[in-house]
């Protein structure tokens, strides 16, 4: 979460379109789980998760490009 806010706030200060995303899913044994990332031109640049989950966003901060 830190990470991929600070990454937005650098990027955002640095005049780029990035996005800002918080996420839920459930995973196998239905359990809650939370996830942020940053997206900058469509490609996560900060929070790539390597699970199966698919996160929903609950949370966008930034419109991008």
């Amino acid at each position: 979460l830190v990470k991929a806010a600070a990454m937005h706030l650098l990027c955002r200060a640095e005049g780029l379109p990035s996005c800002f995303h918080m996420g839920v899913a459930k995973d196998e044994q239905g359990q809650f789980r939370a996830h942020a990332w940053t997206e900058l031109d469509g490609c996560v640049i900060v929070g790539r998760e390597e699970s199966d989950l698919s996160y929903r966003p609950i949370l966008t901060v930034g419109k991008g490009p």
